[in-house]
């Protein structure tokens, strides 16, 4: 019982001291059913990924998309 505590508060320790990490993500499709994702940047804090995310939305496409979406996710984290 004492080493299932430890291992407990050792995860919490982990959780308090983790570092949220953004990532600009970049997604294209081609039509309704084909897109491709890629991470563009990483960012230590959100309004920085944001700050990148306008400024990529602003750079002209270079190719004939249906759709281009820029979006500033947590690294690791599910979609809901």
């Amino acid at each position: 019982m004492a080493q299932e505590t430890a291992w407990l508060l050792q995860i919490v320790r982990l959780d308090i001291n983790m570092e949220i990490i953004w990532s600009l993500m970049l997604t294209v499709c081609f039509d309704s059913q084909t897109c491709i994702k890629q991470s563009v940047q990483w960012f230590e804090e959100k309004p920085q990924c944001i700050e990148a995310q306008l400024i990529h939305e602003d750079i002209p496409l270079d190719g004939d998309w249906k759709s281009v979406d820029y979006k500033c996710v947590v690294v690791g984290a599910k979609e809901a």
